[in-house]
């Protein structure tokens, strides 16, 4: 596939040389993404024979000539061009300005799951500060048409990864619908989220999802591999999936039809070896076909209740530490508010029932105590009832 620039194919001389050369490797690499695209498996290979962009200045025209095959010869000269190098200097120059940060393939810090993968970008760019190698990562995804019973499955998953230790990372791809409605359960429940763009960093799509952007980015992060200034095509869109599989140990497919990205994305989850996960829906539903279709083909496993997903992948609950539960508690508390965080530090949830019981409390003194405990970020509280610290 072509690269992303729009830089013409057919480029005359005037190559950079040695002496104009002031770029850095991470501008040379922002270089190959630009003029490379989607072909990465290719940008990969190259830029093993090229590391530097001294390497690839200081061959001279025949070797150009004879030594590539044409498509890659026409990038070579692509590359060549000033053109080209001072709008991947302009890219890195804008991230640095918007505190977007650059992984490169091949650097220490470049997640183990991606690079897994046999097309990995050369770079992509990150907007927060997540952890791409976090311990436990999922994917979430689904239709843009949702459905209300899909979208409470889908919380209820969330809610119920919160409660583990580690929490899990939750990965989507930004759009409306499931992938939305992931995102804002993570942030809701507390887990990090990461939203993997079909555009470039700099730009929201749909312009609807601007109203989420913010809160996304300080509970994890926003990912592309689309260089500044790109607005989207749909194989972008497309392709961008491929990460969200990459990035995660599982794919959960909530709902889609039988044909669409969520189900793309499952897809590539398989093709990489990594679990898939999808909910079962009624035959007669068509934004349930393509989960139905995993699910009968045997690609995805089926997801009965909140706890299979854990189940499955091994993520089991961890007793919080004594050393954390006597950290909950505060010499200035009042007895009352010790007596809640000693109850719930004992269990990972618990709902008003079972505290009335557990502390002795009146139900109007517990709801007043629980609301100032909760006003202070030390008690949380989700939709369905349940406390925990």
């Amino acid at each position: 596939m072509g690269g992303f620039s729009g830089i013409p194919p057919f480029c005359a001389p005037d190559p950079l040389t040695l002496r104009d050369m002031e770029y850095t490797k991470l501008t040379y690499l922002c270089a190959v993404n630009r003029v490379f695209g989607f072909d990465c498996m290719r940008a990969s290979k190259f830029v093993d024979s090229f590391p530097e962009p001294e390497s690839l200045m200081r061959l001279n025209d025949s070797q150009i000539t004879e030594g590539f095959s044409p498509v890659i010869r026409e990038r070579v000269w692509i590359l060549r061009k000033k053109e080209t190098m001072s709008l991947a200097a302009l890219d890195v120059k804008r991230c640095d300005n918007e505190g977007v940060r650059i992984y490169c393939r091949g650097d220490a810090s470049y997640p183990r799951r991606l690079s897994q993968i046999p097309d990995s970008p050369v770079v992509f760019y990150v907007q927060g500060r997540c952890d791409l190698d976090s311990p436990r990562v999922l994917a979430v995804v689904g239709t843009r048409h949702s459905s209300a019973y899909a979208e409470q499955r889908c919380r209820e998953v969330i809610a119920h990864l919160a409660s583990l230790d580690p929490l899990p990372l939750i990965v989507s791809g930004f759009a409306s619908g499931i992938d939305i409605c992931a995102h804002m359960a993570a942030v809701e429940f507390g887990l990090p989220t990461v939203g993997v763009l079909g555009t470039s960093i700099d730009y929201t799509y749909p312009a609807t999802n601007a109203c989420y952007r913010e809160r996304i980015v300080a509970s994890g992060g926003l990912l592309s591999e689309f260089p500044w200034g790109c607005r989207g095509e749909k194989t972008n869109f497309v392709m961008r999936n491929r990460l969200i599989a990459g990035l995660s140990d599982a794919t959960f497919l909530v709902e889609s039809a039988i044909k669409g990205g969520g189900l793309i994305t499952a897809r590539f989850a398989a093709d990489y070896n990594r679990d898939v996960f999808a909910l079962p829906g009624r035959v007669t539903d068509e934004y349930f076909r393509g989960c139905n279709s995993l699910i009968a083909s045997n690609v995805a496993a089926l997801v009965e209740n909140a706890s299979t997903i854990s189940f499955a992948m091994g993520w089991e609950k961890r007793p919080r530490s004594s050393s954390l539960r006597k950290k909950l508690i505060c010499d200035t508390d009042s007895a009352e508010e010790k007596k809640i965080l000693l109850a719930l530090s004992s269990e990972k949830t618990m709902k008003l029932e079972q505290l009335v019981v557990a502390t002795h409390l009146a139900a109007p003194v517990l709801m007043a105590v629980l609301t100032k405990l909760e006003m202070d970020k030390r008690v949380i509280s989700d939709l369905f009832g349940n406390y925990s610290v």
